[in-house]
């Protein structure tokens, strides 16, 4: 944008300084996720948290093809929802993700194995809800729910 409004150099470098600054604590959980809890396998009924799972270090265990069919509306193979259930039942996952969006008796009966082992819960969703004011506050506000739930599980 300098190169193409050199007179407006200063605006452009406020701008991008204000955007830095804004998603500052977003940034900061992100790393705090990723240096206390990074490696740390957790599960999701959805592929919407795929891209924050790797950007946070936490290793997604759940099977993609699940994730996948249940982010398209689909039905699930039969193995990747044993496989999923196994997860659970087992508590190798830490943490099970879901999508607050996408309520469904498949979703319904993961969170119930998940409660059933006292796994936490975190909700999220994948548009920004009535009432968030931005949304890098937005995603800071799932960011928050995720640490809190590992928190949790690295006190049981």
């Amino acid at each position: 944008m300098k190169q193409v409004a050199p007179d407006a150099s200063s605006y452009f470098d406020t701008q991008a300084s204000a955007v830095d600054q804004a998603f500052g604590t977003y940034r900061q959980l992100i790393s705090q996720i990723n240096g206390q809890f990074g490696n740390v396998p957790v599960g999701a009924t959805e592929s919407i948290f795929v891209d924050m799972a790797y950007a946070t270090g936490l290793k997604l265990l759940t099977p993609p093809e699940f994730m996948q069919a249940i982010s398209e509306g689909n039905d699930p193979a039969a193995q990747d929802i044993a496989e999923f259930q196994n997860q659970l039942k087992g508590k190798q996952v830490k943490v099970l993700v879901y999508n607050v969006q996408t309520v469904t008796p498949i979703t319904e009966q993961f969170k119930s194995l998940a409660r059933d082992a006292n796994i936490p819960i975190v909700g999220v969703s994948e548009t920004m809800p009535v009432g968030a004011q931005t949304f890098q506050g937005w995603q800071a506000g799932q960011l928050r729910l995720m640490l809190n739930a590992l928190q949790q599980t690295a006190a049981q």
